[in-house]
């Protein structure tokens, strides 16, 4: 009884002394404390390399040719342990050119029962080619790390601790390089035939899309021009056949047989058109054609050229604006340059070696482009861009 009495005399005090204090601590609060939480404490994962990331990695068309194929990347020995409440919930694979990830992408891995991780190929084939910027298929270094996510009592966060992996050495295939060409024919390019399709009018009214290798995606193609407005067209794989052909189809660009026709701009003028096979798009942006040269000719020179000579120049046949075509060139195995009007004042070369069929010459560049073997090729060139195709022509379909 004393003791309850005791407490009970402390609560009495307690409620007097604030009946007698100012109004000035009216209404306010006393101070509330709560105990400090213990810091949350999170173990290591404990991972090794498949044997396929173990070595360098040469992507082929073979093995993207092969669809929704994944790759085990790495085996878990052992997990964390978690605290009670929180749970592992997927995990993301970052890459980066160093272990200082300022640049980088991510990819998501996916979970397999047998405690392992897998990654699409194809989405790892071209986050390698989108991380250098260059569709190239060249052996790349790329730093990987894996970030697991966790559910903390109903929130998700980035596990602390993330899984490093290190350098990994990926050879990247460009898909849709080093296959057939694209064609367009239709209305689009002011001036030239409309609709044409057979083999003799290949570089005329069926023109051959000009590639960039220096985009990020491999299944680009481009093309800058004088465009007509409100014009049509499609893009076939094969000279002389509409099937199949890039074309849409319930509003979107496939290659299929008996595709609609593709649009155009509404307004007339010069247009950049570019064309990712890859994400089925197309898109024009307005090129500031006061900016560019008029040239009276374009031709080739060197000894890869048919003349043979550094001071004779090969014509070359405007076919559109600014749009320059020799559909049957009888080069030699050797040395060429771009120029116009017969002078070095405008030439177009390389900076070291050139990209072949595909590639965009370098204005009054030191190095020349190279034919390697001799016979029949099909060239044009795109003096706005300095774009050129360069292929044999029994490789045109």
């Amino acid at each position: 009884m004393k003791k309850i009495y005791f407490y009970i005399t402390l609560l009495s005090v307690a409620l007097f002394s604030a009946c007698n204090d100012d109004d000035f601590n009216e209404g306010i609060a006393p101070p509330q404390t709560y105990p400090q939480e213990e810091p949350k404490v999170f173990g290591s994962f404990d991972v090794d390399l498949t044997p396929i990331f173990s070595s360098p990695i040469v992507m082929s068309e073979e093995i993207l040719e092969q669809e929704d194929l994944t790759w085990e990347m790495v085996t878990i020995n052992k997990y964390p342990e978690l605290e009670e409440g929180v749970s592992i919930v997927s995990y993301v694979l970052r890459l980066s050119k160093s272990n200082e990830g300022e640049d980088f992408i991510e990819l998501p891995l996916i979970v397999n029962e047998n405690n392992t991780l897998a990654i699409v190929v194809e989405d790892l084939n071209d986050a390698v080619i989108d991380l250098y910027d260059d569709a190239t298929s060249e052996a790349r270094m790329v730093y990987a790390t894996i970030y697991p996510s966790i559910m903390d009592n109903g929130t998700t966060l980035i596990y602390p601790e993330p899984v490093v992996l290190g350098e990994i050495t990926i050879t990247p295939f460009a898909l849709f390089f080093d296959l057939e060409p694209v064609y367009l024919t239709g209305n689009l390019i002011n001036n030239l035939p409309e609709w044409e399709n057979s083999v003799s009018g290949i570089g005329n009214g069926l023109q051959v899309l000009f590639a960039d290798k220096s985009v990020v995606s491999a299944a680009v193609y481009t093309y800058t021009g004088n465009f007509n407005a409100n014009a049509e067209f499609k893009l076939p794989v094969k000279a002389g056949g509409w099937d199949p052909s890039w074309g849409m189809s319930n509003g979107e660009l496939v290659l299929a047989n008996g595709t609609g026709n593709i649009s155009g701009p509404a307004e007339a003028g010069y247009y950049t058109m570019t064309i990712n096979l890859k994400t089925q798009q197309v898109s024009f942006n307005k090129f500031d054609e006061a900016s560019a040269k008029n040239y009276a000719t374009i031709g080739l020179v060197g000894d890869g050229s048919p003349e043979e000579s550094w001071d004779d120049d090969t014509p070359m046949v405007m076919v559109a604006d600014h749009i320059w075509v020799l559909a049957n060139a009888e080069m030699k195995a050797g040395e060429f340059k771009f120029r116009a009007n017969n002078s070095w004042d405008d030439n177009w070369g390389a900076e070291g070696s050139a990209d072949m069929p595909f590639g965009i010459g370098v204005y009054n560049a030191s190095d020349n482009l190279q034919i390697t073997t001799s016979g029949t090729y099909y060239i044009a060139f795109n003096d706005l861009t300095g774009h050129y195709i360069v292929i044999p022509r029994a490789d045109l379909p």
